[in-house]
């Protein structure tokens, strides 16, 4: 599959899952991120919330290689999550089902 010539700075700039939201937020920071229901949150926001999630993670003494687990229902604030956890260098294991 061919890249379009606008998505290759993002792919090069690219390092971890977490520069997703840095990157976008950057480039694009109003541009809607994630849509849940009749709530949307841009780049910019979904970058400083993930901030939050990471700063509280790492607060709490999580950090590199750690595993975070989420119990909740489908919803837009798992990628907060995330993207949080990643910044915060610990791990969401995929689950089993």
């Amino acid at each position: 599959m061919k890249l379009p010539n606008s998505e290759r700075p993002f792919l090069n700039a690219m390092r971890c899952i977490a520069d997703i939201p840095r990157y976008r937020s950057r480039h694009t920071p109003d541009a809607v991120a994630l849509s849940f229901g009749d709530r949307q949150t841009t780049y910019r926001e979904l970058d400083d919330f993930s901030n939050r999630v990471a700063n509280g993670l790492i607060a709490r003494g999580i950090g590199h290689r750690d595993r975070v687990a989420v119990l909740d229902k489908n919803c837009d604030s798992f990628f907060e999550i995330y993207f949080g956890a990643t910044k915060a260098g610990a791990v969401l294991p995929a689950g089993r089902g």
